[in-house]
């Protein structure tokens, strides 16, 4: 089943010259990438997701980390827009959560932000 936007997806990375994700370690991420684009590729755009924001962050670096909220999974974790990334849905493992609209509309405008003038 293909990823959906908004989804907060936990992935486990290949290993080099094998198709299967290995057990190794295992990330959070957003999918950002649009449903159609889902459906048609087997590769889904995301962003990374922080357990907690830390302190001794570069301040520029703030506008580009969106907090999730209390109506997301995770609250108090944050997306990392500075970071996108493509990965195979085939790391992917079962969705851990759906992030609210209002919390995409604040990582979209910080994407757009990032990667505008």
């Amino acid at each position: 089943m293909a990823a959906q936007r908004g989804e907060i997806r936990s992935y486990l990375p290949g290993i080099s010259g094998r198709d299967r994700p290995s057990a190794i370690s295992g990330d959070r991420v957003v999918v950002i990438s649009n449903d159609g684009a889902n459906r048609a590729m087997s590769t889904a755009l995301v962003l990374p997701i922080l357990d907690r924001i830390d302190d001794d962050l570069e301040p520029s670096a703030f506008s580009l980390i969106v907090p999730l909220g209390d109506l997301d999974p995770l609250p108090g974790a944050a997306v990392q827009v500075y970071w996108p990334k493509v990965i195979p849905m085939s790391w992917f493992t079962e969705p851990i959560g759906v992030i609210s609209q209002a919390t995409m509309r604040q990582i979209f405008a910080a994407f757009v932000d990032y990667v505008g003038e």
